[in-house]
C-alpha cells in the first residue's frame, strides 16, 4: 500500500489531489488492525497513512461509520455522509474525506461551486 501512494503521489505527470484509503471495517472502525489477523501493525492502513512522505495529502475514510446513513448527495444540500440510494438495492457512497473534501463516488469532488469531475481519473 505504502509503494503505490508513493507512486501516485510521486507520479511524474504531476499529482495535486489527496489518497484517500476506505474501508467498510466489518464491525467498526479498526484502521489500526487490532482486532484482526495482520501480523505487522506497522503496515496497518493507519500506519501507512501516518508515516507518508506526504501526510497532508493522504488520509483514511471508515464508511463503517455511515454504512445505516440513507442520505442524498452534497449537491441537493444534504452535507450528512452516508449512502446515496438509487433503487433497488443499489447505493454509493459519498463522505468527507480526513483532510475535509466532500467526495461522492459517484459525482466526484465537491468544490465551492459545484462538483469537478475532472478530478478523478
Amino acid at each position: 500500500m505504502r509503494g503505490l501512494i508513493t507512486a501516485i503521489l510521486g507520479h511524474p505527470d504531476g499529482f495535486t489531489g489527496e489518497v484517500v484509503l476506505v474501508e467498510n471495517c466489518e464491525g467498526g472502525t479498526d484502521y489500526y488492525h487490532t482486532r484482526n489477523n495482520a501480523e505487522n501493525p506497522a503496515q496497518s492502513y493507519q500506519a501507512v497513512v501516518d508515516t507518508c512522505v506526504d501526510p497532508g495529502r493522504v488520509s483514511t475514510s471508515s464508511w463503517w461509520s455511515f454504512a445505516d446513513n440513507v442520505v442524498g448527495d452534497f449537491d441537493g444540500g444534504d452535507m450528512r455522509q452516508g449512502y446515496v440510494p438509487l433503487g433497488a438495492n443499489v447505493s454509493y457512497p459519498k463522505f468527507v474525506t480526513g483532510w475535509g473534501r466532500a467526495f461522492s463516488l459517484a459525482q466526484r469532488h465537491l468544490d465551492g461551486s459545484g462538483y469537478d469531475k475532472s478530478r478523478l481519473n
